[in-house]
């Protein structure tokens, strides 16, 4: 099920409720401590801000629901909005608010602060002292917490990684990061800190800028080759249905395909940039086939839709009827 929906919902009004109270509310390109939105004060002097973590939740007749907050990002300067609807009750929604000292007295579990969201919810006393709604006394912790915040953008930005910056720019501006950010990702490259999204994003920037990387390969060789692909992402053979026939595709946006010069085995592409469902969400992607001169070949494949993770997969043996659907579906 998709929850960009629900999501975009309960970020507008959250965003809505902040800014009747004069407060300056935007959505960052990416997720640093929990920071699905920022409040900035002191925008034209010393901006300071304020994180704000929204969560929406749907709650099913006869079902409960839960969020979870993790440990880490709780500080005086984190504020958690839980913005709840009712399948039963389409013209009613809840917004609940929780600072950090109350959340830490949720249900400690592992990483996460867990709160219940038992059935009928908007009954149970807890829920009701923490609605947003004409409460002003969370109004007014609200304004407080943002006025007096000391977290200023420096100190915000500096767990930014440079892959981290490549992987906003690829979903936001389909942007594939530079030779110079390449070098200088691998020049402080951590096997135990890698991101799957990261390392397949690197790895087809690498097919892509081949030319520019033909006098540099050596430098990165271990980080460009297949070996260091299957290694790191774990990717095991599939007896099911490739990650390819599992996609349903709306529109192909653009083909890159060839000979990589770089391999001596792995080394016919294809790139496919798609609009499509995957498992019933849709997003926007990169789909990568790389095949060997026999019949294995891998798959990988990236989504700017963040509620689906990246994967791989290893192709045995099938890789020809794989390769032979994916030059049909391109001639349709």
């Amino acid at each position: 099920m998709d929850n960009k929906p629900l999501e975009g919902r309960a970020e507008n009004e959250i965003s809505k409720q902040l800014s009747k109270l004069g407060l300056f509310v935007c959505k960052p390109y990416f997720d640093i401590s929990g920071s699905d939105l920022l409040v900035i004060e002191n925008l034209e002097v010393k901006p300071k801000l304020t994180i704000i973590q929204s969560k929406g939740r749907t709650v099913k007749e006869g079902k409960n629901s839960n969020v979870k907050i993790n440990k880490a990002y709780l500080n005086k300067n984190f504020i958690v909005f839980v913005y709840i609807e009712q399948d039963t009750n389409i013209h009613e929604d809840y917004l609940y608010c929780f600072f950090h000292e109350e959340i830490s007295t949720w249900k400690s579990e592992g990483e996460n602060f867990v709160l219940y969201i038992p059935n009928k919810f908007h009954e149970v006393e807890y829920f009701q002292r923490h609605l947003y709604y004409k409460n002003y006394t969370k109004f007014e912790r609200v304004k407080e917490i943002s006025k007096t915040s000391e977290l200023d953008f420096a100190s915000f930005m500096k767990d930014v990684s440079l892959g981290l910056q490549a992987e906003i720019n690829w979903r936001e501006n389909a942007i594939f990061p530079s030779f110079e950010i390449m070098e200088s990702i691998y020049g402080n490259y951590d096997i135990n800190k890698s991101n799957l999204t990261q390392d397949i994003l690197l790895y087809i920037t690498g097919i892509i800028r081949e030319k520019e990387l033909e006098n540099k390969y050596d430098d990165f060789h271990d980080h460009l080759s297949f070996e260091f692909l299957s290694h790191t992402f774990h990717a095991a053979s599939s007896d099911v249905n490739s990650i390819f026939e599992q996609i349903k595709i709306k529109e192909i946006l653009k083909v890159n395909s060839g000979r990589s010069e770089r391999y001596l085995g792995y080394n016919k592409f294809f790139l496919l940039d798609l609009k499509y469902e995957y498992h019933g969400i849709s997003s926007e992607g990169i789909y990568c086939f790389i095949k060997d001169d026999a019949c294995d070949a891998i798959e990988l494949i990236l989504h700017k839709n963040e509620n689906l993770s990246p994967e791989t997969n290893i192709l045995n043996g099938n890789a020809k009827d794989i390769r032979e659907l994916i030059i049909q579906t391109i001639k349709e």
